[in-house]
């Protein structure tokens, strides 16, 4: 499905009236969600979510670095193979080195 036939859902939607009718239980909601809808974002956006501003910046922090721990466990999976093969071959090269005489 292509961005264009996803925005099209939404052509017939009255966003002013969604907005201006957006009540704190959803913005609440909204903010507690493991994962957001449309509609979700919709309250988050609404002018009565100024209030909430705290609340869904530390949503979207905790969000964040639970994005960047699995960014980092991800990269250390990735990193640790190269890290020891690399540390391998210096081992063996250093000792190849020395078993010629050469320091």
């Amino acid at each position: 499905m292509t961005f264009y036939d996803e925005i099209s859902k939404f052509d017939n939607i009255d966003f002013n009236r969604m907005l201006g009718e957006t009540t704190d239980v959803q913005i609440t909601r909204a903010i507690n969600k493991p994962e957001l809808q449309p509609p979700d974002f919709l309250a988050l956006l609404s002018p009565k979510a100024t209030g909430f501003l705290e609340q869904i910046a530390q949503s979207a922090h905790s969000v964040t670095l639970r994005i960047s721990d699995a960014i980092f466990f991800s990269l250390s999976l990735f990193i640790w193979p190269i890290t020891a093969s690399i540390t391998a071959s210096t081992v063996v090269s250093m000792r190849t080195t020395t078993l010629h005489g050469v320091n």
